[in-house]
């Protein structure tokens, strides 16, 4: 199985996991909060200090490991310490101190960003450009491969926005470069 292989089975998977809808009837109304309880962000704040956390950005979507249930799709923030990424709930609500991942930094082997069918997206035009061309159902995927015994294994990070899956490529980039 090559590279491509499996990256083409992970794009169908995420297709059957993340079928694209439409939420807005279920954003909350008027007068209701919508950030998350002082004591769950607390809780994450005083994580973050104690793991050492340089940096905190989004990572989109990514695929966890398989459960009885299969392969689950879940939002995550990405925490950058001096030897790690560590893969946060972006729901901060749902698990605020628990970590459920993580990518050691000089373990990265390399980075690459892809489209729905595998195909390396060439950042040639302007982001706003490409993605006014774009259909509403594209995903983009911010693919981190890393050292894994004899072989590499691909940690997959999906977006709906290029504009934003490029943004986590380079915060992903950046943080490699340092190590």
């Amino acid at each position: 199985m090559t590279d491509l292989d499996g990256l083409e089975q992970l794009l169908y998977l995420i297709d059957g996991l993340w079928r694209i809808r439409d939420h807005s009837d279920d954003l909350p109304g008027e007068g209701h909060a919508m950030s998350p309880t002082e004591e769950a962000r607390d809780l994450r704040n005083r994580k973050l200090c104690e793991i050492g956390s340089l940096e905190v950005f989004p990572a989109g979507m990514a695929v966890l490991a398989e459960t009885e249930a299969g392969p689950t799709l879940r939002g995550v923030v990405v925490a950058v310490t001096d030897d790690d990424f560590v893969l946060f709930d972006a729901d901060v609500k749902r698990e605020p101190a628990g970590e459920f991942g993580r990518i050691g930094r000089v373990e990265v082997a390399g980075l690459r960003m892809v489209d729905e069918q595998g195909q390396p997206v060439a950042m040639l035009q302007s982001l706003d450009v490409l993605e006014l061309d774009e259909p509403a159902s594209s995903r983009y995927v911010v693919s981190v491969d890393r050292r894994s015994g004899d072989g590499i294994a691909s940690h997959a990070f999906v977006f709906r926005s290029l504009s934003v899956a490029d943004e986590a490529r380079r915060d992903f980039e950046r943080n490699i470069a340092s190590v």
